[in-house]
């Protein structure tokens, strides 16, 4: 394993960009799996798809401007994105592909800077950037930004995110009218996990969560005009009898914008799971509500009588009402009298006996014409001809 500097704006891929200490002489290289690149206040150019342990955007002799790492389309770069430890922090990696272009990151993002500065990874385009990983935020105030951030376009993001322990430390930033989707978790910490800080589109499968560290926040915070779509929505353990917390909720919303939230789970001390106008419920099959016992351990659940977690009106009784005056059952189950003794039959086993005399009486029940061997077999008294009859051995 080894770290690489790059002492040439260029490729990733070439040699000539590359050197082992930050003022070295270039041809090395160039950074493989396991290896660590650090840009060193220069451009460097992805334009193939290209793994390395991480690449980090520390730079030499105090510089503050350059030092990323631009993807070009179709690309996927496969390694850690690292904010490290410099004044002014520049972006980390940029894409700026435009539709329908795209481009892909498989690692996670976090930062060490402490000092201020911009954001891990900046989608500027229209195109659509795809992220596989975790990513948490930092503690830098001056962040606005957040670790993954886009102003137009489209991120997919595939994993966990958590909030910096700054106020200003979003993992997750949509700065503009850009859509953001995600699959996974999202944490509060001291900042929202995800800010949707304009009038774009935020769809979270998976969960909102208030923050667990002693911050205040949000798993998702709607800060404008924009829309959230969010799955769950968890209050922290925030509540009467909490220690180091402070109140957090899963998803707010502080301005005029439009929040959708599928189920809701109140914290373990009641903590609500939302705030803020604007807060709707969206009518799906899994829509839950999830309330802790105050007085005894565990929790309750409800569910929606037409949230599937119901019998099936096929399988209730005729007639019969259930969940709360929602559904009537439809199965039509005969009488115990009606099925053969023993057999199961509702809450039940069947009653009817059936003797040789019964079926014999069943089968020529319907055998009425005047002079035959059923109307003999049926009725011997009054066949018509004397000698005819044919003696009922089972009467």
């Amino acid at each position: 394993m080894a770290t690489y500097y790059a002492v040439a704006a260029g490729n990733f891929n070439a040699t000539s960009t590359w050197s082992t200490t930050p003022a070295g002489v270039a041809g090395f290289g160039p950074p493989i799996a396991g290896d660590t690149a650090i840009s060193n206040n220069r451009a460097v150019a992805v334009t193939a798809s290209a793994t390395c342990l991480e690449v980090r955007n520390d730079t030499s002799g105090g510089a503050t401007t350059g030092g990323t790492f631009t993807l070009s389309n179709g690309v996927t770069l496969t390694a850690n994105v690292v904010q490290g430890n410099v004044t002014g922090g520049p972006t980390v990696v940029a894409y700026a592909g435009a539709t329908p272009n795209s481009a892909a990151i498989v690692g996670n993002a976090s930062s060490v800077n402490t000092s201020g500065g911009q954001i891990n990874i900046n989608h500027t385009g229209t195109g659509t950037l795809n992220f596989t990983g975790n990513i948490t935020g930092d503690a830098r105030s001056s962040l606005t930004g957040g670790g993954l951030s886009c102003a137009f376009g489209t991120i997919n993001f595939t994993g966990n995110a958590t909030g910096g322990s700054n106020v200003g430390g979003y993992a997750i930033s949509n700065a503009g009218a850009g859509t953001i989707n995600v699959v996974g978790n999202c944490l509060g910490g001291s900042a929202p996990a995800i800010a949707n800080q304009s009038t774009g589109t935020v769809n979270i499968t998976g969960q909102a969560i208030g923050s667990a560290t002693g911050g205040a926040g949000a798993g998702v915070a709607n800060i404008s005009t924009g829309t959230i779509v969010v799955t769950r929505a968890v209050g922290n353990g925030y509540g009467p009898g909490s220690s180091g917390l402070a109140a957090a909720v899963g998803v707010a919303n502080s301005a005029l914008g439009v929040v959708s939230v599928e189920e809701l789970e109140y914290g373990t001390l009641g903590m609500s799971p939302t705030s803020g106008a604007g807060i709707r419920l969206k009518k799906l099959t899994s829509n839950v509500a999830k309330f802790n016992y105050c007085d005894t351990a565990g929790a309750k659940t409800l569910v929606d009588a037409t949230s599937g977690q119901m019998p099936a009106a096929t399988d209730v009784r005729n007639g019969v009402s259930y969940a709360s005056g929602a559904l009537t059952g439809s199965a039509y189950i005969p009488s115990a009298s009606s099925v053969g003794f023993g057999v199961p039959v509702d809450a039940t086993t069947g009653t009817a006996v059936l003797t040789p005399a019964a079926i014999f009486n069943t089968l020529t029940s319907t055998m009425t014409t005047s002079g035959s061997i059923g109307e003999r077999l049926a009725n011997v008294s009054t066949v018509a001809v004397t000698g005819q009859q044919i003696t009922n051995a089972l009467g």
